[in-house]
């Protein structure tokens, strides 16, 4: 049973918004840029820690979040008259996945591992069952049910481990690791689906890249130092 019952459904509703966005915008753009534009997580990470959690940011630290912005602009490219609508979806998906994480640190550090968890499961299935129901197609072969299994399997496992890492590590700490996901979902887009990644792609990928590992050393030195001027 949970104290905060409130915030543990907040919490649902933003697990919710994060998967529904992302897979619409699988629909339509390629697995690298949905990954990239991702990467902007750590950031609306880094931002919102301060004001909620009393993490804050110091000003070399927010002048690599507005590096990694800059490198989110490339990859969507709002200014490009060829820009896919769908990048919509993806920057929605991330701005629920930023504020999903801070809140997995609030709650996780209130409550433990398994009440958290078990609130996003069970409450996630009711809120993303209609559009299953309304849209659903019966896999037509085995390696669709496999890929659909796996798809639930993996999906459980890592999203249980993401909550154990927020319980034990600050919130701006965690997200820079999403960064390994840009190989894995480049080499698979190319793979499965022949998707060779825009110039724009890298070169804002690098730039979002770049910043976050600086924001990753950045908070392992303030917390192996006590904190002299700026963070």
């Amino acid at each position: 049973k949970t104290r905060y019952p409130v915030s543990q459904g907040f919490r649902t509703i933003l697990m919710a918004g994060t998967t529904f966005f992302n897979f619409q915008a699988i629909q339509y753009l390629q697995l690298d840029q949905t990954v990239a534009i991702f990467f902007a997580t750590p950031f609306i990470v880094s931002l919102l820690a301060g004001p909620i959690l009393g993490e804050w940011v110091g000003m070399r630290r927010l002048l690599a979040i507005i590096t990694g912005f800059i490198g989110v602009l490339i990859v969507t490219s709002p200014w490009d008259a060829y820009m896919h609508w769908a990048i919509i979806y993806s920057v929605a998906a991330t701005l629920c996945l930023g504020v999903f994480n801070i809140s997995t640190r609030w709650l996780t550090s209130k409550e433990g591992v398994n009440v958290t968890f078990t609130y996003t499961v069970v409450g996630g299935f009711v809120l993303l069952a209609w559009p299953a129901v309304e849209a659903w197609v019966w896999p037509k072969d085995i390696i669709s049910w496999v890929a659909l299994l796996m798809t639930g399997f993996f999906g459980g496992i890592g999203h249980y481990f993401y909550t154990c890492a927020h319980s034990l590590a600050p919130a701006p700490n965690i997200a820079p690791y999403m960064y390994s996901q840009l190989l894995l979902m480049a080499l698979f887009g190319f793979i499965f689906f022949d998707d060779v990644p825009t110039v724009a792609t890298l070169l804002g990928s690098s730039l979002i890249i770049g910043s976050g590992i600086y924001l990753f050393n950045r908070e392992m030195k303030k917390q192996k130092t006590a904190p002299k001027g700026d963070a």
